[in-house]
């Protein structure tokens, strides 16, 4: 019988991997960590309204955008809040996908 590493899933069931492919899989996970760009902590959060106001853009664009997940938000309870940055680099990869 050969060795398994048994990771926990959130549905309540288990994942019975070989100790080579558990080891691939951390190393694959590890590289696109390393990918990921690092979050801008100090980076204000905005309103729609001051969103709106620094991309030129109307406030109901805002909004309808986030509700349908086009650009990326900060929901806390009924309150949405923006990084610039963030908003910036899925509107440019949006506008290279369509070009």
């Amino acid at each position: 019988m050969t060795d398994r590493v048994f990771v926990p899933l959130a549905s309540g069931q288990w994942l019975a991997l070989e100790p080579d492919a558990f080891r691939q899989a951390l190393e694959a996970g590890a590289a696109l960590a390393s990918q990921a760009p690092a979050a801008q902590t100090d980076e204000p959060l905005i309103d729609s309204d001051a969103l709106a106001k620094v991309l030129s853009l109307p406030v109901t664009w805002i909004e309808q955008a986030a509700r349908e997940g086009r650009i990326p938000c900060l929901r806390a309870g009924r309150w949405v809040r923006f990084r610039r940055s963030a908003v910036e680099g899925a509107l440019s990869r949006d506008n290279r996908g369509a070009a």
